[in-house]
């Protein structure tokens, strides 16, 4: 009889891990509840093995992935816990290796595109989520971004949706009294100088004051709001030449639009991101698994430097279409892609920082020997 090998996978441990104690769950208390609340058979071994990131049976995943989703308790209501989010997918290449073979040059741009859609390489980027404690904090995220994602790893009850509704809205309204504007527009920062605008500077520490207030709440019942910037690349089009684009009226409502040649380029945008969490850790790791980070995409418009004359908008739809239907691009920052991490406090550190903790770690075992033995002559041992 010929034996099939089981089908595996390598397990996501930290994730896991996460995901369990997010549930505030023993691993003996998973496999309890799992077995009793939804027929599923979850060995402790198995459990353990996926916890130390080991490969284990597919069908164990599934069951893992289908428990986290029914709990409700650590994702994003819109999204679902699959298996993959919990394991590596074998599909999946996380090498980002980005030399082409010599057989693809600038002439042969059918095969470069096949061998990028063949070949799918992905980066895990990565930042970090502080917790908030001061307004100071939010201001400054917000400072920096344009756009910004707000992530729920849990299913909030109806008073703590009501009390994350009326945070949000005060995000937006500091926001809007940087800014002048919503999240999404580009804007310079709006500040008042004239002693008339007064009443202006007023609502603004109002909003700063409610905000604060907010934050207290949160923490009353149990929830804390966490924040980072993200830096978000992507293809988008420019004037070859700016000075060479002419003005046209197309007839549209909008007004005039401008006539040349366009191609492909590459924006950066800083996002911000907004996590409640029922932890009150000082730092989670937000990781996005990023299928076409910048060096990849910068590789891609080098080689094929996509151009056309056209109106802007109808350059711009076609420059797009272009990557989309050859490459399999996508602009979009996905959520599905996104997770986040218990931070290991370590990565904070820097590398002198963790040398100096390194010396004064052997410094304290030096000392604490030294003791020991002066303890051990004076008692004559």
């Amino acid at each position: 009889m010929v034996k099939t090998k089981k089908n595996k996978r390598a397990a996501l441990g930290e994730q896991i891990s996460n995901y369990r104690k997010m549930l505030n769950i023993t691993q003996e208390e998973l496999i309890d509840r799992a077995k009793k609340k939804y027929l599923l058979k979850i060995g402790l071994r198995n459990l353990q093995n996926a916890e130390a990131s080991k490969e284990v049976a597919v069908d164990t995943l599934t069951s893992l992935a289908y428990f986290f989703s029914n709990e409700g308790k650590i994702h994003d209501p819109s999204t679902i816990i699959t298996i993959d989010s919990i394991s590596e997918d074998p599909n999946k290449k996380t090498s980002i290796n980005l030399n082409i073979p010599n057989i693809i040059k600038k002439n042969n741009l059918k095969a470069f595109a096949a061998n990028i859609k063949k070949d799918r390489t992905f980066k895990t980027e990565t930042t970090y989520l502080q917790r908030i404690d001061f307004h100071d904090q939010i201001i400054q995220a917000i400072r920096k971004s344009k756009k910004r994602k707000i992530f729920y790893p849990f299913n909030p009850d109806l008073k703590e949706v009501s009390i994350i509704k009326k945070t949000l809205t005060e995000i937006n309204q500091i926001h809007d009294s940087i800014f002048g504007n919503k999240f999404d527009f580009s804007g310079n920062e709006y500040d008042t100088d004239s002693y008339h605008e007064l009443d202006k500077e007023i609502q603004s520490l109002t909003k700063i004051s409610d905000f604060g207030e907010s934050i207290k709440e949160l923490k009353k019942n149990n929830l804390n709001l966490y924040v980072g910037n993200f830096d978000f690349s992507y293809i988008t089009s420019e004037p070859v030449d700016p000075s060479s684009i002419e003005e046209e009226d197309v007839g549209d409502p909008s007004g005039f639009h401008y006539r040349g040649w366009y191609r492909a380029s590459i924006e950066t945008e800083n996002y911000a991101l907004f996590s409640f969490q029922k932890s009150n850790i000082t730092s989670f790791t937000f990781n996005y698994d990023n299928e076409w980070f910048k060096e990849k995409i910068l590789k891609i418009i080098e080689i094929d430097t996509y151009k056309e004359d056209n109106i802007d908008y109808e350059a711009h739809s076609n420059i797009m279409q272009h990557y989309q239907f050859n490459y399999g691009y996508y602009n979009k920052f996905q959520k599905l892609k996104a997770s986040l991490t218990q931070t290991d406090l370590t990565e904070l550190l820097t590398a002198d920082e963790r040398e100096k903790i390194g010396q004064e770690y052997e410094m304290e075992k030096a000392e604490d020997y030294a003791a020991q033995q002066m303890s051990d002559l004076m008692r004559g041992k």
